[in-house]
């Protein structure tokens, strides 16, 4: 008889047909069939399965098969399965918006990706990979019709996943622009309500951040944490000197939020997120400058 197909293709072949069933069903209108607990187990196993198969390492002590190699190895065949990780993630954050658990795993599977500079890469030529900071962006105010909030630690995770890829660029100046993109609307936003709320005395500040004034500092705040989680020692100072200037202004309207348990948490936690991923790079004037901010939080 011919030769045995590879088992790791014929696995994967059978998950991505059950995903494009889920397709057809959600394109017939059988949105009834569709099961949140299948899309987060099948973006799961795309995450482990993107690990260890995607441009996958070849070595004498573990060498990878010629099938594999030309399924998923660096090239069309790899990058064409690159794009299909990044699309199904961002169809599950599209229509999963209710779901925490699949928006997890779909951040996860991002993330997870971004992480290994040899796919990273290869995401910041990739459209559908650059379509994902639109999606932040719409995320800051009102979005288009059709399209739902996202839960802003999810919002966290997906900032997290692009500003890790950023670190792939090879040129300073590159990531310096890319990080610019990305960092810069939840920034100014964040920075334009809380000069609302620190022009509103009293009760009229605590009622800006009831209701969806609050959500939107949530979101704007869970976008900075995951920039500060993604920085290491190609962007450490970028992402500090662009986050710098919320850190600053938040103390002066955290007498806002007490009643705010959530916010109140976010706060500090995005200055959290600066000390364990920034704190050991951070030059001796950035360090006075983040002391100085910590100091006003307290």
């Amino acid at each position: 008889g011919g030769a045995r197909p590879d088992p790791v293709v014929s696995l994967t072949g059978a998950v991505v047909a059950l995903l494009e069933v889920e397709d057809e069903c959600r394109q017939a209108g059988r949105a009834e069939l569709l099961s949140p607990i299948v899309a987060q187990t099948c973006l799961w196993y795309l995450q482990r399965w993107g690990q260890t198969y995607l441009f996958p390492q070849s070595s004498e002590r573990a060498p990878v098969s010629a099938t594999l190699l030309a399924a998923y190895g660096p090239g069309p065949g790899g990058e064409a399965v690159l794009a299909f990780l990044v699309s199904r993630a961002h169809t599950a954050l599209a229509i999963w918006s209710s779901e925490e658990e699949v928006l997890s795993a779909a951040a996860s599977l991002l993330l997870s990706l971004a992480c290994r500079k040899a796919v990273a890469r290869v995401l910041l030529a990739m459209q559908g990979w650059l379509s994902l900071s639109r999606t932040l962006v719409e995320q800051l105010g009102r979005p288009p019709a059709g399209t739902s909030l996202l839960p802003p630690a999810t919002l966290g995770q997906v900032m997290q996943a692009l500003c890790v890829s950023v670190a792939a660029a090879e040129a300073g100046e590159q990531r310096q622009a890319m990080l610019v993109e990305l960092i810069c609307p939840p920034r100014d936003h964040l920075a334009a309500l809380l000069a609302q709320v620190r022009a509103s005395p009293g009760a009229a500040g605590q009622v800006l951040v009831s209701g969806p004034g609050g959500e939107a500092l949530l979101r704007s705040i869970h976008m900075l944490q995951g920039a500060a989680r993604a920085a290491d020692f190609f962007t450490y100072d970028s992402v500090f000197e662009l986050v710098a200037p919320v850190l600053e202004i938040l103390p002066q309207v955290l007498e806002h939020t007490v009643e705010h348990h959530d916010l109140t948490a976010a706060v500090v936690q995005l200055y959290v997120a600066v000390a364990e991923a920034q704190v050991s790079y951070l030059s001796a004037a950035q360090t006075g400058r983040f002391n100085g901010a910590c100091l006003q939080l307290l």
